[in-house]
């Protein structure tokens, strides 16, 4: 059950950031989110793993409380030269909570 309330908090951040979610299976979603330019990435990406105001009192009684909260961050360094942008992605990851 918890499995379930947390790809429905998926679903619902994606559908926040105009994203399009697929189910393929009970346990398995794929989550498309569209974005323009680098920056955009970034601060989508942020919001989808660190959205703000998440939590309600549903998700309190629904048990999304005891699920791991995983740390993550995106950052985009752009640099441009004459004819070519050069993209610097860095994802930082920190599973110590699991």
């Amino acid at each position: 059950e918890s499995a379930s309330a947390w790809l429905s908090s998926i679903e619902r951040r994606a559908r926040l950031l105009q994203g399009k979610v697929k189910r393929l299976s009970n346990e398995e979603i794929a989550v498309t989110i569209p974005f323009n330019n680098g920056a955009e990435l970034v601060e989508k990406f942020n919001k989808f793993f660190h959205p703000t105001g998440e939590k309600s009192s549903a998700d309190v009684t629904n048990g999304e409380t005891n699920l791991p909260e995983i740390d993550s961050r995106l950052s985009l360094n752009q640099n441009n030269f004459l004819l070519l942008v050069r993209n610097r992605l860095s994802y930082d990851l920190d599973l110590r909570s699991l």
